[in-house]
């Protein structure tokens, strides 16, 4: 009796609640409004969702400051911003709010501002078989022109980490290329560039790009990997690839990846109708089979008799080129390697 009693007094202490030991109610809510989930409902207004009616108390803040007016509807908070988030930029949100019941939920939410004026992006080469003089690269081809600021850039599970880069505030039109090194050399002439796309000298740099380096040039794997292109941190996908040297193993636990996140972040893709679940089970067979590329033996992508890149989400739309036939910054090579 001394132990129930102990313990109404620690829900006492936590909630707030007037409990009467003796008429106690087991059907009394003590749990807090949980959050479901947030975003913009445009670029200045930023919406969470929670699990039931709730109501704001004054512990509001966002860091950096940025000016808020506070409205909750319902199960609904929405938060106007003085000054627009920028595009790119990561903000904290921390507030509290409390249900009927005086319980509540204190949460700390990270954002980040919203882009706009969105280009239109496909990865439209990779090499992850890098060299000193050929780099591990990727290709983005431009579809229709807008600013990259704040897309994100992944070589893992956007999910479960930061990008390896985020795009500062690059102009971009129809038609152009952007090359990412992922692996620097630590020679001069790797200068990312922003507003002039000459300025980068460097190996397997190319005048008519827009060349930038990934900061903690992690390099492409060269068994497994999946580069994706995100409209923000954590936000929905432009576009993504999954390649690996791989083969399906249906009595091994990953399918025959080496890895359980290999698995995952496919079925991931997959389940974000970005990569095509041909058949079952989902596995390393799907994915783009690299082990034939090299440094100068590219992995690209097909392009239709209209010479518009092939965009099924598939291993289908990739090819290897032949030996020395790699074209950052230019429209690929149609030439297919033949062993």
């Amino acid at each position: 009796m001394v132990q129930y009693v102990f313990g109404c007094l620690v829900l006492l202490s936590i909630f707030g609640c007037n409990i009467n030991t003796q008429t106690f109610a087991t059907n009394v809510d003590f749990t807090p409004p949980q959050y479901i989930s947030h975003d913009f409902s445009d670029a200045n207004t930023l919406q969470i969702l929670y699990s039931e009616e709730i109501m704001l108390t004054s512990e509001l803040m966002v860091d950096p400051d940025i000016g808020v007016i506070p409205q909750a509807t319902e199960n609904l908070v929405e938060l106007s911003f003085s000054e627009k988030p920028r595009a790119g930029n990561k903000y904290i949100v921390s507030l509290e709010v409390t249900d009927s019941l005086g319980n509540r939920n204190r949460l700390h939410i990270p954002f980040f501002g919203i882009n706009e004026r969105l280009p239109r992006l496909i990865i439209s080469e990779f090499s992850p078989e890098g060299s000193k003089n050929n780099p591990d690269r990727i290709e983005l081809y431009v579809l229709s022109g807008g600013i990259m600021s704040g897309i994100a850039f992944y070589l893992s599970h956007p999910l479960e980490n930061d990008p390896d880069y985020i795009f500062p505030d690059i102009e971009v039109k129809a038609g152009e290329f952007i090359i990412i090194h992922a692996k620097s050399q630590n020679i001069p002439g790797e200068t990312p560039e922003i507003d002039n796309k000459s300025v980068a000298s460097s190996k397997g740099t190319h005048d008519s790009a827009w060349d930038v380096w990934l900061p903690e040039s992690p390099g492409l794997s060269n068994t497994t990997g999946s580069i994706i292109i995100t409209e923000y941190p954590r936000g929905p996908i432009i576009d993504a690839v999954s390649y690996t040297v791989k083969t399906l193993d249906e009595a091994h636990r990953y399918l025959g990846y080496g890895r359980k996140g290999d698995l995952e972040l496919l079925e991931y893709l997959v389940h974000k109708e970005h990569w095509q679940k041909q058949e079952t089970p989902i596995g390393p067979h799907l994915a783009i089979f690299s082990e034939l590329s090299t440094s100068t033996r590219s992995i690209n992508r097909y392009s239709d008799r209209d010479k518009n890149y092939v965009d099924s989400n598939s291993a289908s739309d990739w090819y290897i080129v032949p030996n020395r036939s790699s074209s950052f910054g230019e429209r690929n090579n149609p030439d297919v390697y033949a062993p």
